[in-house]
């Protein structure tokens, strides 16, 4: 499932030409962002590497941070289409968690300069949304939290969730990856929250 957010425009709405250069403003900053030091977003330099003009750039994003929020979400739903396709019911197994932590690996650098880059409010609760719109969108999981929620806000309480998953990953992803910060030991680590989660 693919999550919009603010700054992304359903394809459907964009034509070809339109569809390019946003895609192009896309790439650059995928590329710019997973350099070691990228340095500062520069809006002249992201449209003079991508082949548009200024004036496209605003009809896609507001400013830099836009840009930068919407290469972290395309990003973040390319690692989850990358997933293999799990039954509703074994979502939250460590192996699922494992093939998630691994994808967001392999992205680390640009993930970690993006966050530092444009690590704004608006970033977290778009990152918090994203999480908790994935949660809500798997039944098995609605289901146990409804009967644990018991009357309480259920997308309060995913949020709350959502938070903690996002705010543990985005810790791990600037660890050195070895030892008790492994794929494998962070990812029992989550099954082990999200399963206390939902009892």
């Amino acid at each position: 499932m693919t999550i919009a957010t603010p700054e992304k425009i359903p394809e459907k709405n964009l034509n070809a030409r339109a569809t390019q250069s946003r895609t192009s403003l896309l790439e650059v900053t995928f590329k710019q962002f997973s350099q070691p030091q990228p340095g500062a977003p520069n809006i002249s330099d992201l449209v003079k590497q991508a082949g548009v003009s200024r004036p496209t750039f605003y009809q896609h994003f507001k400013d830099a941070d836009g840009l930068m929020r919407a290469a972290a979400f395309e990003k973040l739903n390319q690692v989850f289409a990358s997933l293999p396709q799990t039954d509703q019911e074994e979502v939250l197994t460590q192996q699922s968690f494992l093939q998630l932590l691994l994808g967001l690996q392999k992205e680390a650098i640009f993930f970690r300069n993006i966050m530092q880059t444009s690590g704004n409010a608006t970033l977290a609760l778009e990152l918090v949304g994203f999480i908790g719109n994935r949660l809500l969108a798997q039944p098995s999981i609605v289901h146990q939290l409804e009967s644990k929620t018991q009357g309480s806000n259920l997308k309060d309480y995913v949020q709350f969730i959502a938070a903690g998953v996002s705010w543990v990953t985005v810790h791990w992803l600037h660890s050195d990856f070895e030892g008790p910060n492994s794929p494998q030991a962070m990812s029992q680590r989550l099954t082990d929250l999200m399963r206390q989660a939902l009892q």
